[in-house]
């Protein structure tokens, strides 16, 4: 066995791993590279380069049986890739019954089958066709791409970590593309952005007319249509044409290596095209994107495409030279033979056998050696592997095998066919193919041989992986950390539990620098307690990818590290309820809680639930969690107990046999609110209409606005005082409903602008609106104080969300009014109920009034509801009353309102609510005037406003009404000629007037007539009470004092007393009862010419003319 090479340089290889033809670019575009450290080892015996790797499987070698034990069933590896972990994934085909499926393998880097992978570390996929895998390659999601056909189609699939199909791709995980006839995929490559390109053949011409087929997918596994014709490029070379491997080179740019027919001939030339990026033919590869080499008269074929690190492109397979020998060629980046490489370009290699042909493997290694895998027939029937490693000037590398190639056989002298290779970052070579089994079926078949040097390959060792311990009490365990070589940069990554409910780790990240890299890091983990009885449980501390600026270590993805934390949980239950509160309102689905055990499930548990105050929140009296789970779900329901008793806290406990309790609590909040309710029958005024615009019955106009920015129905005046409600009655909900609207045009139930415009506008006028359907319901948000009555000024609009035909909208329109009662002046009666709306803690008496028993009264002037009977109906009976007036029907209030002082004070914030009573008039609409003077007395001295006075008229109010007013005896009363009673309006009111007459004539009677035409005349009288008193004045001229006898006359007899007075003075009679006073001027005894007469007592005077003047003094008898 020779030694070992020891190189004490650096140098520069490729930092790709060969797997199976498909190349995985990093993003920057560019191949990273490895820098190799090659040890310098200590004097001992080593495997030679070419032997088998005793490590490795048994002596070097493994075979994998995937079909049945059926005779006649075969398994056959054509592709390989190997994961930074180091395990290997193989793919091919299993002979599975009469058919073939996918298969793929994945084993250790010792060549184990991996468990973790589909259960047993082998898998199959039916397309339901013969499907034979050709390719795989990584993603840079670890997920695993593999190619190959089924039946005649290209056929993908695409699978996780562990081996199940990742249905996010194509159908369930799996893609097909039919180009129209057969065909079938030899080569695979993933771009920068992760899409996928497939390279082989499509039969356009039949079996005999092959052209080269490709197309790209996106990761999603739907064609690319960015590239080629919606995904696919053909290219038609000869009459037969097809490619076998594909990579990407630098600048993104797909290299094919393939075979096609040779000019003027009929056998094949080694074939290589390039394509740029879309898919079309890179020109700049001899002239037209294409080159075919010829090695023999016979067929050449190249089956394999590596790129060096200098660019230059190396096709390997195999030429027709006597029968086949394994054949490379190397070219420059423009397509040209690389003469440095074995003089022209070209080199053959002769195993010595019948047939030696290079198939889909070739490398790179390290070193920058070429290594090229296929199958020589040694014997006269017997295949072996073979491999053969070239130097970079295109010789047999010497040290390699027997003089550069190594044959391989697995015994028992049956054929075995090495089919694909790949180099792992440590330089040994890994063979995959069939080796047969006896002489019906062949295995899987895999075979890894050593370098022959040493690489130190940049990477992080984990020391140890396994067997970490850790518990649930928060024991630790410790693993450390290292790279293996000097980066140029620094390198971090992070760890991350891959269950913090078991174990968490510390650090989370840690960071290499070229000045620390050989310097282990300590990691610990420390176990966590999840509280579920699960025994032991096995968890992973995961290696996050590495991150640098050095390529050699960007990306590399540490090995995992796997720890067991150890259990110490007792059996338990955790009830966990999902609201945290709810309303009492809610029901029986008022919330879930969810019990959870965390014992060994097989088997089911009955778990005994109790809620400490079910008056509130109930639940199932048991539930059951079945076997085979850890947790069950059920419903906890709310009891409305229409008690105003704020919010409740329960708790809900879950018990079972052996299981310690557990409980959760919920708050469920009140919805009682203090209240009454009211009910009786609602009274309301229904019309409809249609049309773009006109007026309602009571001439208020409405109109329609289809085509504006808000398409809107409405009746105008918005802050305007434009529009006033002429409807007779009082209401608190007004509701419209539309018809004729085209589909899709519904009411805007968001729009804010709709209101009922109580003079005057304020925002607390805007009323509650309720859409449903094409219904939309206006209702007051006070019923007591803001009601919409007659008179009232008020804007409405509704607005629509859509255009529709203002000719065809038709609308009914409600003025609703509730509760409310119809009674009539003849007595009868009607009755509302009325209760409370919750259950109160004390007595609440509700005070019950009319605002005008001339026109309804109530039975009850007060309710009273005890804690007891407060659900139970109470009546109150509305009686009318006749008050012998033609006055039309009356609207009487009846006021509901609760007594603060002598009730629960939970009910002292409650409004007031008023029931509607409409008596209806029965003593007729005919024509009258009535008349009513205030005052029944006034004095005739108090003036113009001495009182006032009102006449009102019965029947039709509608125009106004002029009325004459007469006095009987203007002397006494005065009142004004006509007055005035308004449109709309019943009565007027006026001032009537009292005339001082200076007359001592008592009391007066007066009555004041009113008239109007077309109707009877009304009258009222009063009492004006006179203010004079009996007195005589004597003026003279003469300016002299004089004096008058006054004396009195009763029934012709003369008698009285005389009286004296200064002239110009007043003097009062005596005596009362006077008919007349006889006035007669005298000088003493003798009677003077001068004034004399009788003045009745109703009258106010007499004039005369004094004649003498000598004699001042005058004697005036009474007569």
């Amino acid at each position: 066995m020779a030694r070992n090479r020891t190189i004490g340089r650096t140098h520069r290889g490729i930092a790709w791993l060969r797997s199976n033809g498909a190349r995985v670019r990093r993003s920057s575009g560019r191949r990273s590279q490895f820098r190799l450290f090659l040890e310098q080892l200590e004097d001992r015996r080593l495997l030679a380069a070419g032997d088998l790797d005793s490590t490795f499987g048994t002596g070097g070698l493994v075979t994998t049986d995937l079909a049945s034990v059926t005779a006649g069933l075969s398994d056959k590896a054509t592709g390989i890739a190997i994961q930074q972990d180091g395990k290997l994934v193989v793919v091919g085909s299993a002979k599975i019954g009469p058919g073939s499926d996918f298969a793929v393998v994945r084993y250790h880097a010792n060549g184990v089958l991996d468990p973790t992978f589909s259960v047993d570390g082998k898998l199959t996929a039916d397309f339901g066709g013969e499907d034979t895998a050709q390719r795989v390659a990584i993603d840079a999601d670890g997920k695993l791409i593999v190619v190959g056909q089924s039946g005649t189609d290209f056929a993908l699939a695409r699978f996780d970590t562990f081996g199940n199909l990742d249905t996010t791709f194509g159908n369930g995980g799996k893609v097909t593309t039919d180009f129209g006839s057969d065909e079938g995929i030899g080569g695979m490559a993933i771009d920068a952005d992760g899409k996928i390109i497939v390279a082989g053949y499509t039969e356009t011409g039949g079996a005999a007319g092959r052209d080269i087929a490709l197309a790209r997918y996106n990761s999603s596994g739907s064609l690319d249509p960015t590239f080629g014709n919606s995904g696919i490029v053909i290219t038609d070379i000869s009459v037969t044409d097809a490619l076998l491997d594909i990579e990407l080179d630098t600048q993104g740019r797909i290299v094919g290596a393939g075979y096609s027919v040779r000019p003027g001939g009929s056998d094949f030339d080694f074939t290589l095209v390039r394509y740029n990026a879309d898919g079309t033919l890179d020109n700049s590869l001899d002239g037209d994107g294409i080159q075919q080499t010829n090695f023999s008269s016979g067929s050449d074929v190249a089956r394999s495409l590596t790129i060096d690190g200098l660019g230059r492109l190396i096709l390997t397979g195999d030429a027709g030279i006597a029968t086949f020998d394994f054949a490379a060629a190397r070219y420059n980046t423009d397509g040209s033979l690389d003469t440095t490489f074995s003089g022209d370009g070209k080199v053959t290699t002769d195993f010595g056998g019948t047939t030696d042909r290079g198939y889909w493997g070739a490398g790179i290694d390290p070193l920058g050696n070429l290594v090229v895998a296929g199958y020589s027939t040694q014997g006269s029937t017997s295949h072996d592997f073979a491999l053969s490693r070239y130097t970079s000037s295109g010789n047999l590398d010497t040290s390699f095998g027997n003089a550069g190639i190594v044959t391989t056989d697995f015994g028992a002298g049956n054929p075995d066919f090495g089919l694909n290779m790949a180099i792992q970052a440590d330089g040994k070579i890994v063979v995959v193919g069939e080796s047969a089994q006896g002489a019906t079926s062949s295995d899987f078949a895999v075979a890894r041989y050593d370098s022959g040097f040493t690489v130190a390959v940049p990477g992080v060792t984990i020391t140890p992986p396994t067997g970490l311990t850790t518990t649930e009490a928060g024991g630790t365990a410790t693993f450390t950390a290292v790279l293996n070589t000097e980066p140029a940069a620094n390198v971090t990554f992070r760890l991350i539990s891959s269950d913090t409910s078991e174990g968490n780790v510390s650090p989370i990240s840690l960071t290499f620098t070229p000045a620390n890299w050989n310097v282990a890091q300590t990691v610990t983990v420390t176990g966590a307690d999840d509280l579920n009885l699960d025994g032991d449980v096995v968890y992973t501390i995961n290696t996050a990818n590495t991150v640098s600026n050095d390529l050699n270590y960007n990306g590399l993805n540490p090995i995992d590290v796997s720890v067991i934390n150890v259990d110490n949980d007792v059996e338990t239950l955790t009830l966990t309820i999902a609201a945290s509160s709810f309303s009492e309102a809610a029901g029986v689905g008022a919330s879930t809680a969810t019990i959870s055990r965390n014992t060994d499930p097989a088997n089911p548990l009955t778990v005994t639930l109790m809620s400490n105050d079910t008056s509130e929140a109930t639940v199932p009296a048991t539930v059951t969690i079945p076997a085979g789970q850890a947790s069950m779900t059920f419903s906890l329901g709310a009891v409305d107990d229409n008690i105003i008793d704020g919010q409740q806290t329960v708790m809900i406990t879950a018990s079972a046999s052996g299981h310690a309790n557990s409980t959760d609590s919920v708050i469920v909040t009140d919805d009682d609110v203090a209240g009454f309710t009211v009910t009786g029958a609602s009274t309301k005024i229904t019309w409809s209409d249609s049309g773009a615009s006109g007026t309602d019955p009571f001439g208020v106009p409405f109109t329609s606005t289809p085509n504006q920015t808000l398409p809107s129905w409405g009746m105008p005046g918005f802050n305007s005082g434009t529009t006033k409600f002429l409807a007779p009655g009082s209401y608190e909900a007004f509701r419209v409903t539309f018809s004729g609207l085209p589909a899709g045009v519904v009411i805007n139930a968001t729009h804010p602008n709709t209101v009922l415009n109580v003079t005057p506008f304020s925002v607390a006028d805007l009323w509650n609106k309720e859409v449903t359907g094409n219904s939309i319901l206006f209702t007051s948000p006070d019923p007591v104080n803001k009601r919409l009555d007659q008179n009232d000024w008020f804007f409405t609009s509704v607005i629509f969300s859509g255009l529709f035909d203002a000719s065809q909208l038709a609308f009914e329109v409600e003025y609703i009014s509730g509760p409310g009662v119809t009674v009539s002046e003849a007595g009868s009666s009607q009755t509302v109920q009325i209760s409370l709306d919750a259950q109160p803690a004390e007595n609440v008496v509700l005070n019950i009034a009319s605002a005008d028993t001339g026109e309804a009264t109530v039975d009850k002037a007060a309710l009273t509801f005890t804690p007891a009977n407060w659900n139970v109906a109470q009546d109150v009976t509305v009686t009318g009353a006749d008050d012998q007036i033609a006055d039309g029907d009356q609207l009487t209030e009846i006021t509901i309102a609760v007594n603060d002082a002598v009730s629960d004070d939970a009910f002292d914030g409650v409004l007031d609510q008023v029931v509607t009573a409409t008596t209806t008039d029965d003593d007729g609409v005919s024509l009258a005037l009535i008349l009513e003077i205030t005052d029944a007395i006034i004095s005739e001295d108090a003036g113009p406003a001495a009182t006032t006075a009102t006449v009102t008229r019965t029947g039709d109010t509608s125009g106004e009404l002029i009325v004459s007013l007469a006095s009987s005896d203007t002397t006494e009363l005065s009142a004004p000629a006509t007055v005035t009673i308004p449109v709309g309006q019943s009565s007027v009111q006026f001032d009537i007037g009292a005339v001082d007459d200076a007359i001592v004539d008592g009391t007066q009677t007066v009555t004041l007539t009113a008239s109007a035409n077309g109707y009877p005349d009304g009258t009222d009288s009063v009492d004006v009470t006179d203010d004079d008193a009996a007195r005589l004045t004597l003026s003279l001229s003469t300016g002299q004092s004089d004096t008058v006898d006054q004396s009195s006359e009763t029934g012709g007899s003369v008698g009285g007393v005389d009286h004296f007075a200064p002239m110009g003075q007043s003097f009062v009679p005596t005596r009362s009862g006077l008919d007349y006073v006889v006035l007669k001027l005298s000088d003493n005894t003798t009677a003077r010419n001068g004034v004399t007469g009788a003045v009745r007592i109703r009258q106010s005077s007499i004039t005369g003319t004094v004649l003498g003047t000598s004699d001042p003094v005058f004697f005036g008898r009474l007569l």
